[in-house]
């Protein structure tokens, strides 16, 4: 039926995890949940066998595909079909020494509970908006159930943790494992090059937001900061990159600005070019009222890029301020402008930022120490 054959992965004597998520990119957005893509591309490279079961389905997706080496099973739950699906999960999940499950949602739930009855070792990572207060009482039940049954859960954040420990996760059940990213992509390169890569004649100075283009980003902030730092910079550029409900609302905003010669937005940008939009940056913003731990600062720092980011959630324990750049309170124009100027017009200090989220990132967040951790806490375990 598909290539995980038990006997097969016995003889390799190396551990088989399975990711089970809701999220999963899908054949309309390729970008959904692309960490968790990465993730298993990381486990691959360290000799991890690694499946994916998701509910993730779009119109041109297959309930079996292989995506770059890694086998995914995706499946659509309606009632006509549930039971039918849960045992073909529950077969799934049998090939598998550990249940990795994201997302405590009510698909996630599910998992977590197959993953018990089955007596694997279930592991749960929460990414702080599926462990936010609900009023929903029957998913607020489900939610507890599942990070108490769980061997072991994970936040990507010490804020995140207080959130799931107030979801009823058990204190001495959780712990933080920061997010990583794809080191091989995003890494430093000179400047000048990737700008003629990429075609940039300008040589202003860029500044740099990537991320969902929705209200709690704080996207339309950056942009009235943008008017004062033109007045002082006149040459600077924002590259705006991500698509959104805010879209419109935002390039309209910088037409009756006067900026719609000085931010660009880009939308949607595959990885591969991502990265050397990252590389051709001077600064990269990120302006948000929540965030968990935000997969954008981790890519800019590993770029070696200053970073002004506001002082909420996971970004606290991400960037130190006035080491690698800056925390400002959220909706804050006159800082973000004030904290953008300051790096853009001081050149030693645009380097002792940059050499410092080199530092912190390879520190704090690199693939080894993610891994490190991941084998202290049982999920890469030796097989038996």
């Amino acid at each position: 039926m598909f290539h995980l054959d038990g006997n097969l992965y016995r003889k390799s004597l190396t551990p088989i995890v399975c990711i089970a998520s809701s999220g999963f990119p899908y054949s309309e957005n390729p970008y959904h949940c692309i960490f968790l893509h990465e993730l298993a591309k990381r486990l691959l490279r360290n000799n991890i066998k690694v499946f994916f079961v998701t509910t993730s389905f779009g119109k041109k997706d297959k309930v079996y595909s292989v995506l770059e080496g890694i086998p995914v099973f995706r499946m659509k739950l309606c009632k006509h079909s549930l039971l039918r699906k849960v045992i073909t999960i529950s077969k799934l999940f049998k090939y598998a020494d550990v249940i990795h499950v994201h997302l405590v949602n009510l698909v996630g739930a599910m998992f977590v509970f197959l993953g018990k009855l089955l007596r694997k070792r279930t592991i749960l990572t929460v990414h702080r908006f599926d462990v936010l207060p609900t009023r929903n009482t029957f998913y607020s039940v489900l939610r507890l159930l599942a990070l108490r049954l769980v061997d072991l859960a994970i936040a990507v954040s010490k804020a995140t943790k207080k959130l799931a420990i107030s979801a009823g996760a058990h204190p001495k059940k959780i712990v933080v494992i920061y997010n990583s990213i794809d080191e091989s992509r995003f890494k430093p390169r000179l400047k000048e090059e990737v700008r003629k890569e990429l075609g940039i004649e300008s040589n202003g100075k860029i500044i740099i937001y990537v991320g969902a283009l929705i209200p709690r980003k704080g996207v339309e902030y950056l942009i009235r900061a943008m008017q004062l730092v033109i007045e002082k910079i006149p040459n600077s550029i924002l590259l705006v990159i991500g698509n959104g409900p805010e879209k419109e609302h935002l390039k309209f905003l910088s037409s009756q600005f006067g900026l719609k010669e000085n931010i660009q937005f880009l939308g949607h940008i595959p990885t591969n070019l991502l990265a050397l939009y990252y590389n051709v940056s001077d600064v990269f913003v990120l302006p948000s009222f929540h965030e968990g731990h935000a997969m954008v600062l981790l890519e800019a720092m590993a770029s070696g890029l200053p970073i002004i980011a506001t002082n909420v959630g996971g970004n606290v324990e991400t960037i130190t301020d006035r080491l690698n750049g800056y925390l400002v309170n959220p909706g804050d124009t006159l800082t973000i402008a004030d904290r953008i100027i300051h790096i853009l017009s001081d050149e030693r200090l645009s380097r002792r930022f940059s050499n410092a989220s080199l530092r912190l990132y390879k520190k704090r967040f690199s693939e080894a120490t993610q891994n490190e951790m991941y084998q202290k806490h049982g999920l890469l375990i030796n097989h038996l």
